[in-house]
């Protein structure tokens, strides 16, 4: 019998319907084991020794892959062709020998693509664990637990409030702060564009004027209204005739077929998914036989998918759109040993593939393709310069045109932003020279310059890897934390630095500057791919980083916290405290001016919940503000709403430990309610309605006593005489009605005859566990949060808060807990034994003595 072991479940379902009777393939469900989530993993002291520990879900799998390999002749070791593959095989290997389970013949093997064909050929050609893509691994993985584990700390004791800091993940969110400061930095310039609607020969056409009194204009020329309206005139005044036609034939050849990173954009701009998303769509697509292997660098196809991808253009396409010698791309990668071929479909004949979301990626994938070798795209672009008389006022107007679209018929590739040129698609009339369009009418527009866009995950996953910034294959999971860790928000899909990613970027910035440096980390890179090379000594490389961070670490540690919060100040400045529009000292206190106190200064400040801004008057001054900008969202002491109708009080949003919150009134009467995440837009009306609650509903029929409806801790629910029943929308609150809130508290009530509060529904589902695949919720429990994945609970440790919770660290809780649970059920178990065994003869002599 031949062992087969491949990671994916999925993955052993497709190969082996392609091997025969003799072959038993058995899944790793990933990775089998880690570094323990604490100090001492990595030794750097002995020559970086590792621990390794088998995940506690994956003991049983271990066992069954070892039973079955003491029963083979030979193990192939078949998990997915890179480096992640490669240090799965590596541990499996590694364990079975450590069981004494190994059989006497092991080989690898590796396949692009899951195909009965790919499968086969790869079985054939079978070779040994790559040591050089090893190597790399432990590199890699040593590297980011070092980083980790000697950082955070460093964080959780001098910047209050940080959850914690990655190698790539910090520079990451280094390039969203930077074009936040850019925004920030931004002046924004007046200029004026004039443009003549004109006609001939019945279609009209835009011309922009481009000359005017003699002086050739660029963008910004005209800068005021005044200037603007003169232009305008002397373009209404005069009678222009063609000067010129400039007929241009332009080529547009086809895009490369997908790598990981370029379908991570393209998915981002065409479909709006996240690059976690397409990530998981692509690995289901992968592991059904539809595609190629997901994560790659490079471009290009083998011999044989390229002739497919031809014969499929041939007979969809009539010869003109299929060029005369195949298309070859050259790959970009700096590491061709992990640069595989492109992402494809694996069959050109197969048009569908899934349904729903993956089917819609695989559409993309298909069409990119299929495009890469087609015939390229021809058009026309026509310029036309119009003069008035004078020769003193010139108008241009442009116009491209598509004569045959080639691979345009099937596939564009997407844009981040608008370009110049976008305006000047379409067809213009023929003119000639002496031609004198008539003048419909002309406009004169006021414009502004624009700051940068902020980020999308397509624009950010670009940059990234145009710095060398991590490794595409990262990039998914990189970006999840930054959101996970609210370092980072989303709006309209463009990325907003929150308060606490700036904060630590300037910690990272002031104290850390190299290892949060583009040129570093893109270094760093450099150097992991010269070990998976084979050209560079893994723990050499390791050695060099560890001389110089950890006695930075050191020196950070032993600064007070004051310090650093001093240096932070300095720092953030600029940020924090900006010149007023009546160029008043920012830093004074306006608590202090208003009644009356001198000497009241605005600085930064730590404490237990993070940063803010307070006094140094304190505590006679109890003035204190959000860490971020005056003016900004949440960052002053309250933002009006309106006035209570009935009351006339004013209503006010703020900002308090527990997060944002609306109040009635002023003083100790204020009446307060939290502000739920669910509301669209908080208005006037809205704020009332979450003042008056909690809401009755009515009378139940049975009991005579009211059911009221609010929002709690826990979020929504009903509630009626002790007993609750959880409300999914804060909507539910205001709409729920008799008949549906008697229904829903009797429903509760049959779930267990406890009072339903919310505790019992999870506060969050955090996602499936990354090597278990089972669900992880975040549940309240009598003691505080914990996290579940339906058989280990594992309580949150103190510092970590709930809201901010990562799937990660929710993984390594319970594998932590599911690591201690063998020893501590062991000691439980004896307890009770020796009790019963003690007061046995104690109970005898005390009887005795009653005697």
């Amino acid at each position: 019998m031949q062992l087969v072991v491949v990671e994916s479940p999925a993955k052993a379902r497709t190969i082996e319907k392609y091997l025969g009777k003799d072959y038993k393939v058995l899944a790793s469900y990933g990775h089998v084991r880690d570094l323990p989530p604490k100090d001492g993993s990595v030794r750097p002291d002995e020559d970086f020794a590792m621990d390794w520990e088998t995940y506690r879900d994956k003991v049983g799998r271990v066992k069954e892959i070892a039973d079955a390999a003491r029963q083979a002749d030979r193990l192939i070791l078949a998990t997915d062709p890179d480096r992640e593959g490669e240090a799965i095989s590596w541990h499996v290997m590694d364990l079975l020998a450590k069981r004494k389970a190994l059989p006497k013949e092991v080989e690898r093997v590796t396949f692009n693509a899951i195909t009965k064909d790919a499968v086969t050929e790869a079985m054939a050609h079978p070779r040994q664990l790559d040591t050089d893509l090893i190597d790399a691994y432990l590199a890699r993985r040593a590297l980011d637990y070092l980083f980790g584990f000697t950082l955070s700390p460093v964080l959780w004791r001098k910047l209050p409030g940080a959850k914690s800091a990655g190698r790539v993940q910090s520079v990451a969110l280094r390039l969203i702060v930077d074009r936040e400061r850019e925004i920030e930095a931004f002046k924004a310039q007046e200029y004026w564009s004039v443009v003549a609607r004109m006609q001939h020969d019945g279609t009209e056409f835009d011309a922009r004027l481009v000359t005017f009194d003699g002086q050739k204009l660029e963008r910004l020329s005209i800068g005021d209204a005044g200037t603007a309206e003169k232009a305008k005139a002397a373009v209404e005044a005069g009678r222009f005739t063609v000067e010129g036609v400039e007929t241009r034939p332009l080529k547009r050849n086809p895009a490369p077929p997908f790598t990981t990173s370029t379908l991570q954009q393209e998915a981002a701009r065409k479909l709006g998914y996240s690059a976690s998303h397409t990530m998981r769509l692509a690995q289901n697509l992968y592991e059904a036989g539809a595609i190629t292997y997901m994560r790659t660098d490079g471009v290009q196809m083998d011999g044989s998918a390229i002739s497919a991808c031809r014969r499929a253009v041939a007979e969809r396409f009539d010869g003109h759109y299929l060029p005369e010698k195949p298309r070859i791309y050259q790959t970009k990668a700096k590491n061709a040993q992990e640069a595989h071929e492109a992402i494809r479909p694996t069959d050109f004949h197969r048009t569908h593939a899934g349904s729903g979301d993956e089917g819609k990626l695989y559409d993309l994938i298909f069409k990119r393709a299929m495009a890469s070798q087609m015939a390229a795209a021809s058009l026309e672009r026509t310029t036309v310069t119009l003069r008035d008389p004078t020769g003193r006022h010139e108008l241009r107007a442009s116009g491209q045109v598509v004569r045959f679209p080639g691979f345009l018929a099937v596939y564009e590739e997407g844009r981040d932003q608008k370009g110049e040129d976008d305006d000047e698609d379409g067809l213009l009339p023929v003119m000639r020279q002496g031609d004198s369009p008539a003048k419909l009418g002309v406009e004169a527009a006021q414009h502004f310059t624009q700051p940068p866009p902020r980020y999308s995950e397509a624009s950010l996953v670009k940059r990234m890897e145009e710095l060398g910034i991590g490794r595409p294959s990262t990039y998914a999971s990189t970006i999840q934390v930054l959101k996970d860790r609210a370092y980072v928000r989303t709006e309209k899909n463009r990325f907003f630095a929150e308060d606490s990613g700036r904060l630590l970027t300037a910690f990272l910035e002031r104290f850390f500057q190299r290892y949060v440096g583009y040129d570093f980390t893109a270094e760093m890179e450099d150097e992991l791919d010269e070990v998976s090379g084979g050209r560079a000594q893994w723990k050499a490389v390791l050695g060099a980083f560890w001389r110089d961070f950890k006695p930075k670490s050191d020196e950070v540690m032993e600064r007070k916290p004051s310090e650093v919060t001093e240096v932070l100040d300095e720092f953030l400045s600029d940020y924090l405290f900006p010149p007023g529009a009546d160029g008043g000292d920012p830093r004074q206190c306006p608590k202090c001016v208003a009644e009356g106190r001198e000497g009241g200064r605005l600085s930064l400040r730590g404490g237990k919940f993070g940063a803010f801004i307070a006094c140094s008057n304190y505590p006679e001054c109890a003035f204190r503000r959000k860490f971020g900008q005056p003016g900004e969202d949440g960052a002053d002491d309250n933002e009006s709403i309106g006035s209570d109708p009935e009351s006339g009080l004013p209503v006010t949003r703020r900002t308090g430990r527990f997060g944002p919150y609306i109040q009635l009134g002023e003083g100790k009467e204020a009446k307060r309610a939290s502000i739920p995440k669910d509301i669209p837009e908080l208005d006037l009306e809205w704020a009332i309605k979450l003042l008056s609650l909690p809401r009755e509903v009515g009378t139940h029929p049975e009991s005579g006593k009211p059911i009221t409806a609010s929002i709690g801790r826990y979020g929504p629910y009903l509630a009626h005489d002790g007993k609750y029943a959880r409300l999914q929308s804060t909507a539910e609150v205001f709409e729920t009605g008799m008949n549906a809130a008697v229904v829903k508290l009797a429903e509760a009530a049959a779930g267990g005859g406890r009072p339903q509060r919310g505790s019992r529904e999870p506060l969050k589902v955090l996602g499936l566990h990354p090597r278990t695949e089972l669900e992880l919720k975040l549940m309240e429990g009598r003691y505080g949060p914990y996290i579940t994945d339906g058989t280990t609970n594992a309580t949150l440790p103190k510092g970590l808060e709930k809201d901010a919770l990562t799937l990660e660290e929710a993984a390594q809780l319970i594998d932590a807990r599911a690591a201690a649970a063998p020893a501590k059920g062991k000691k439980k178990a004896k307890a009770p034994a020796r009790k019963t065994a003690a007061k046995k003869p104690a109970a005898k002599k005390k009887v005795a003595a009653k005697k």
